[in-house]
């Protein structure tokens, strides 16, 4: 009786053992699948240059009859960001301010276009390594466009500094939310980051034209104007 009370003693012991050998197995093993592409997550800011190519403003139906300049449709744009790469995701997230500038002229007129982009950008790596990853996602966020049409020539005589005897300046704004889909190719990622950026954007909102100084009659609305950027981001 002892004896068979001994054995089976024994046969839980060594069941209990290679129990917990298998749980830890598992447990193991579970921990070897998590994704750990860093060591540490990564915050890292950047900065960039590109092209934006823009639709066709509504505003410039207003323009054209008039002989005035334009808004173009292709410009230089300048961008700084902030981006958080998290150690365990192949999710990351960018923030980021961008400036695209524009001038046209006549011999008798000119128009200075800004267009101010603020963009929240979460992306996914679809192909990441320790030297590249492409990622792809979505961009939303706010843009501003900013206009100063004058008349060339003009004089201002500080003497008589009343603005009522000083015109041929116009001011305007249009202000629209944007988003889009947008892919991302970054190579040199173990010595020199650099990053190619692609997306186009659609304005969701109505994006009338208004001004800080004066009342705008018969405004137009920018709704759906879309528009394409390119960029390359160098991070630092």
């Amino acid at each position: 009786m002892k004896k068979i009370t001994l054995t089976l003693i024994a046969l839980l012991g060594m069941n209990a053992v290679m129990t917990a050998q298998e749980t830890t197995t598992d447990s193991t093993s579970v921990t070897k699948t998590r994704y750990v592409h860093n060591s540490k997550d990564r915050f890292n800011f950047y900065y960039g240059f590109g092209v934006n190519v823009f639709g066709d403003y509504k505003l410039n139906d207003k323009l054209k009859p008039a002989q005035l300049p334009t808004i173009g449709t292709t410009a230089p744009e300048i961008t700084v960001g902030f981006n958080y790469m998290p150690s365990d995701s192949h999710f990351y997230h960018d923030l980021e301010l961008a400036v695209a500038y524009m001038d046209d002229k006549t011999s008798a007129n000119r128009i200075k276009t800004a267009v101010t982009s603020f963009r929240i950008r979460p992306h996914y790596k679809i192909i990441d390594n320790t030297k590249m990853f492409f990622s792809a996602g979505i961009d939303g966020g706010i843009a501003t466009t900013i206009l100063n049409l004058y008349s060339r020539g003009n004089r201002i005589d500080l003497n008589n500094p009343n603005p009522g005897t000083h015109t041929g300046h116009i001011n305007m704004n249009s202000t629209q939310f944007i988003l889009g889909p947008s892919v991302a190719l970054a190579l040199f990622q173990d010595s020199f980051p650099v990053r190619i950026n692609a997306g186009y954007n659609i304005g969701l909102s109505r994006g009338r034209w208004k001004s800080d100084v004066a009342e705008v009659d018969n405004a137009v609305k920018e709704s759906g104007l879309g528009n394409f950027y390119a960029k390359v981001l160098i991070g630092f």
